[in-house]
């Protein structure tokens, strides 16, 4: 039985061999089937039911938006397909369905086109509360697009919710786009809006929504520590809590002073704005002190006497308008000298008249510096933000002809397995054998299993693998030319030996003493 095996496999091993070079020539000529690929890009802002077609051959419709999803088919040029939301997944793939078979999945964008859009939303409405954010997305996690104030006119680019509770609209007077949650707009139609999923979140930033609950406000003692607003369209409340109503919304660096440093509620600040001197209350997470600061009060000017001899003057402290003027008057048991502790503030003559430098529009000019300063760094990061972009679109194409190439082959190593087996299985009668082994990925390993009907080898019964040895040996000797005496053990199992060109010598299996050879 081993010595059956052991021939069996051999001639697998040598029949490959054999066949192999006239193989490669009829699998070369499908690798140089592949198709030029379009790089027509579809803009972001594809309607949800727009009808579409893929722009390039081979290309992979998958179960996730990424590569590293499963591939569910692999589509030919022109297919046409259907936009399920018109949304991008991680910035860079579609959902959508097949007209031909109906099946879902994603796609990149570099790889679509549209050939119709759906119709868009003739729906207006209304913002019914002050000082509501519009954001980027679906989610309070989004950044803010814009601070909308009451009554503000919206078109609602879509009356679907997305998250639940978001709509998509556009703003009448600057025609900017974005979401505002759904209880702080009204519609002039009655539509009625279906839910409807968006992108995930990535951040978390100051919610807009209103707490249920009012909470009891406690009284603030003064405090003169000033400090700003670390964050964009940030709200300034009534009171120390999210149930307030909003008193103004504070852009990012906002200049305020801190009316008192206690916590309300455990997380407000109760400040006054420098600009516009409103008062009221913000979240700490929004809100940065400076540490204490002196007061607005000048004091440029110190009175020197002479040794041995005490001062008294008419005034300590005095707050005056830039270019104005303010004499001071000392008193002294000796001679007193005049002299100014920051001419930058202020300057003092020998008689004690004070004049108020524009120590102001100094810390303007710095602060419009710092200003530029940080634009600058923006716009540097913007430029570095587009280059790091359009390299990330080069490398997904990259990627995109890379898979491409893999399907080709995989096509190619195909055709080269199924042309072997077809070669190896015309030069026998009865045994079939079997090259390659299905792997569950997909893919196929070498392998060479003999079977019968379907049946393998080494499951058949014992007349099954000597006729199926028969067969092996008779093709061998057909296909070298040569012919052998073929000794058959067991022969008693088999009622009907397969034919063969060579001698046979049965080994039968008898009652009888003596050893006995017969010439049939």
């Amino acid at each position: 039985m081993k010595k059956q095996k052991l021939f069996v496999r051999i001639v697998c091993i040598v029949l490959v061999v054999l066949m192999a070079v006239s193989v490669g020539a009829v699998a070369i000529t499908a690798f140089s089937a592949n198709a030029a690929q379009s790089t027509e890009e579809v803009s972001a802002s594809v309607s949800a039911g727009a009808s579409g077609y893929i722009n390039a051959s081979y290309v992979n419709l998958r179960s996730g938006a990424g590569t590293n999803y499963s591939v569910i088919t692999c589509m030919a040029k022109n297919t046409k397909f259907t936009f399920v939301d018109g949304k991008l997944y991680n910035s860079k793939w579609y959902k959508i369905k097949l007209k031909s078979n109906s099946k879902t999945g994603y796609v990149t964008k570099e790889y679509v086109a549209v050939s119709s859009s759906a119709t868009a939303s003739s729906v207006t409405g209304y913002v019914s509360d002050d000082y509501v954010n519009l954001r980027s997305g679906a989610g309070t996690n989004y950044s803010v697009v814009g601070c909308l104030r009451k009554n503000t006119k919206l078109t609602f680019v879509s009356t679907s919710l997305y998250n639940s509770a978001w709509y998509k609209v556009k703003v009448t007077s600057t025609a900017k786009t974005g979401y505002i949650k759904k209880d702080y707009v009204k519609m002039n139609s009655s539509t009625q809006p279906a839910t409807k999923a968006t992108q995930p979140t990535t951040k978390a930033t100051q919610p807009t929504t209103k707490a249920t609950k009012p909470v009891t406000q406690p009284t603030a003692s003064a405090s003169t520590v000033s400090g700003y607003i670390t964050d964009d369209y940030v709200n300034l409340r009534s009171g120390a809590g999210t149930s307030y109503s909003v008193v103004d919304c504070m852009r990012v660096n906002t200049k305020v002073t801190f009316v008192s440093t206690k916590l309300y509620n455990n997380d407000w600040y109760n400040i006054k704005l420098k600009s516009n001197s409103k008062t009221g209350y913000v979240k700490k997470d929004y809100v940065k002190m400076n540490g204490q600061t002196q007061p607005t009060t000048t004091q440029p000017t110190t009175a020197k006497p002479s040794t041995g001899s005490s001062v008294k003057l008419s005034v300590s402290s005095k707050s005056i308008f830039t270019g104005n003027r303010f004499a001071i008057t000392a008193t002294a048991s000796g001679s007193v000298s005049w002299s100014s502790s920051n001419t930058g503030v202020a300057t003092v003559d020998s008689r004690g008249i004070v004049t108020a430098k524009k120590r102001e529009l100094t810390a303007l000019l710095d602060e419009v510096k710092q200003k530029l300063s940080i634009r600058a760094t923006i716009e540097k990061n913007a430029a570095k933000k587009a280059e790091i972009l359009a390299r990330e679109k080069e490398l997904a194409q990259q990627q995109a002809d890379l898979e491409k190439q893999e399907f080709t082959i995989d096509e190619l190593n195909k055709a080269r397995m199924d042309e072997v087996e077809r070669r190896v299985n015309s030069k026998f009668q009865n045994v079939r054998f079997r090259m390659f082994e299905p792997q569950l990925n997909g893919g196929e390993t070498p392998t060479c299993i003999a079977m019968v009907d379907g049946v393998k080898y080494t499951d058949l019964n014992t007349a099954g693998k000597i006729n199926a040895g028969l067969d092996i040996i008779n093709t061998l000797c057909l296909y070298h030319g040569v012919s052998a005496p073929v000794f058959i053990d067991n022969a008693e199992s088999v009622n009907q030996l397969f034919p063969v060109a060579s001698q046979l010598v049965k080994l039968v299996v008898t009652t009888d003493r003596e050893l006995t050879i017969n010439h049939l």
